[in-house]
């Protein structure tokens, strides 16, 4: 179910809301629980089985490791390693198969080849694994324990944010599962940031995908071609995955929950590090506390760390997809993070006040780093991402123009504004209106009519329901 269907926002939320008003505190956490399984089995109701599973095998594996005395690091061990496993069938099985197929056929042995699984990508897998996971290992840490199986499953299933984050860990809720409390005051700002979201994904996301789609599906792409292509799809994924998160941390604070932020101007970062810092920030808070820390993180020397930032950055990489071109996404990051880190280690004089000047120049090239990162991301083969690099330098030619202006109008061209002085002045565009009541009634007038917009676009699917 999608947070931009009429099914959600007609049926499923109000619904869902006026009965959770209605219920007991203490009962609020049961119908969470049934409400976030109805809501994920609208997809496919058989792999709520799935779900189940995972929020088991993170309860015992919790349950062992809090009362395992000296077997404790067994029972860790044992937790993540059926969780990665059950993670690794789902979502890679498939890749892995073809992967081996393909190195048996290119040293002339396709006695090796072995039939490929085609195994149905559960929605949200990664999500709610990584969530589980992040339990387990704190409960081995000495930090809060769930006793109650169904507050846990609760908070596993928790469906504002289960199928796109962001990754929420059990301490962000445990004060808040098992008894929530809903303010007017949360109430309110909760279906501010719902329809904020909302209007992200529906006016900027659903508005210029189809242009990066059609860009994207170009065998040899004109520069024009390429760069508007490439340009979309930087504002597509942003305005879709902060629209979701927002849209979720929305629906978090009207049930009286408080989930973490997960953007915050990233494109308005200095260096690739800070664009990490501001970027997907659950995930890459993950990604540090349970694996590039545990790695060694920066306590074994210069080499070491820059070993870790790449490891770290190929394991994302092959988190967000199981592709060669998502690995090649996640090692070109590593890549910049190692030379970000070089860089800084080479300095001799520090800049503390840099000027704008130097402000722009550098956020300018982390940028533009980032963008041809989304190239690898969007693409469907390396070879693909490779001619749209051409593209993108005009290897393929510049003749592109009348295709260009075949798919540009005066909507999309307001919308591309719109997106890009979002890009710039995050932040800042709402505090030009200075009346709050007036703030308001824009927002409202933008939802409305993004309610009303959404029955007849053709594009609307979340790009991280993949992941």
């Amino acid at each position: 179910m999608l947070f931009t269907s009429y099914s959600f926002l007609f049926l499923f939320l109000p619904f869902f809301f006026i009965c959770y008003l209605g219920t007991p505190r203490q009962w609020r956490v049961y119908l969470l629980l049934f409400g976030s399984y109805l809501f994920y089995g609208f997809w496919r109701f058989d792999y709520c089985l799935l779900l189940f599973t995972v929020t088991l095998l993170g309860y015992l594996g919790g349950l062992w490791i809090h009362s395992g005395g000296g077997r404790r690091r067994t029972a860790l061990i044992t937790s993540v390693t059926l969780l990665i496993s059950l993670l690794g069938w789902f979502k890679y099985a498939g890749f892995f198969g073809e992967s081996w197929n393909g190195l048996a056929s290119w040293f002339g042995m396709p006695g090796l080849q072995i039939q490929a699984p085609e195994v149905l990508l559960p929605i949200g897998i990664s999500f709610f694994t990584f969530q589980t996971l992040s339990y387990v290992v704190d409960v081995y840490r000495g930090r809060e324990y769930c006793r109650s199986f169904f507050d846990f499953a609760a908070y596993v299933a928790l469906f504002p944010q289960l199928v796109a984050g962001p990754i929420v860990r059990y301490g962000d809720v445990s004060g808040e599962i098992h008894k929530p409390v809903v303010s007017f005051d949360d109430l309110r700002e909760g279906i501010s940031r719902f329809m904020l979201g909302f209007c992200k994904k529906v006016w900027i996301a659903n508005n210029v995908a189809p242009v990066a789609d059609w860009a994207f599906a170009q065998s040899d792409p004109a520069m024009s071609v390429a760069w508007l292509g490439l340009v979309c799809y930087t504002l597509q994924i942003y305005f879709d995955f902060s629209g979701y998160s927002d849209m979720a941390i929305g629906i978090g604070m009207m049930l009286g929950f408080r989930f973490p932020e997960n953007f915050r101007n990233p494109y308005r970062s200095t260096s690739i590090t800070e664009f990490w810092q501001r970027w997907h920030m659950t995930m890459s808070s993950f990604f540090r506390d349970y694996l590039y820390i545990p790695l060694g993180g920066n306590r074994g020397g210069r080499l070491r760390t820059l070993c870790n930032l790449v490891l770290t950055m190929l394991l994302a990489g092959l988190w967000h997809g199981a592709g060669w071109t998502f690995v090649a996404w996640g090692g070109l990051h590593g890549l910049l993070l190692v030379i970000h880190r070089l860089w800084q280690k080479s300095r001799h004089v520090s800049v503390q006040n840099p000027g704008l000047l130097i402000r722009s120049g550098a956020t300018l090239l982390t940028l533009l780093s980032v963008m041809a990162g989304w190239v690898l991301f969007r693409s469907d083969t390396l070879e693909a991402s490779w001619n749209m690099y051409r593209g993108l330098a005009g290897l393929n030619g510049f003749n592109g123009l009348s295709l260009f202006f075949a798919r540009v109008d005066a909507v999309f061209l307001i919308v591309l504004t719109i997106g890009i002085l979002a890009v710039v002045f995050e932040g800042r565009m709402i505090r030009w209106i200075p009346s709050t009541s007036i703030r308001r009634l824009l927002l409202l007038a933008a939802f409305v009519s993004a309610v009303h917009e959404i029955g007849g676009q053709g594009y609307n699917p979340f790009l991280y329901f993949q992941f």
